[in-house]
């Protein structure tokens, strides 16, 4: 059964669709322009799924639990799933997408020009792909 609610407080369009097991945030993280919204709806996600622990490395270590964080880290993630391929933990995966996406000047800076660099035009259709490209960093 599908369960749904809307977190107006933060943007009147982001939703938590509980499709059985797998929590998917909509819209799921998009780069730096939506981490903020995202990181806290995924935050209250995992408490309310009793995986926050995972993240915070308070209590026990369960591996199972570790593993249904991880999943539904990666499950809401749009782009940019390079970072979390080698991830072996929820809280590696949220470390991170911390690192990547949390403004925290000169390295987001460094991470934002080493990106840059690495955007060419010629690999896109149009001027508007480019340009949305570029600013979805």
């Amino acid at each position: 059964m599908a369960h749904e609610m809307t977190a107006t407080a933060m943007q009147p369009t982001t939703t938590v669709n509980f499709m059985g097991n797998n929590p998917i945030i909509d819209p799921k993280l998009d780069g730096s322009n939506n981490y903020v919204s995202w990181k806290f709806l995924m935050q209250i996600m995992l408490i309310g799924m009793d995986l926050w622990e995972c993240i915070t490395g308070t209590g026990t270590m369960d591996t199972k639990k570790d593993q249904k964080a991880l999943a539904a880290i990666c499950l809401n993630v749009k782009t940019h799933r390079q970072y979390l391929r080698l991830t072996a933990t929820a809280k590696d995966a949220w470390t991170i997408l911390s690192q990547v996406y949390e403004d925290k000047g000169l390295p987001r800076v460094l991470n934002l020009m080493r990106v840059l660099l690495k955007i060419y035009y010629n690999d896109f259709h149009n001027m508007n792909e480019y340009v949305a490209r570029a600013f979805s960093l």
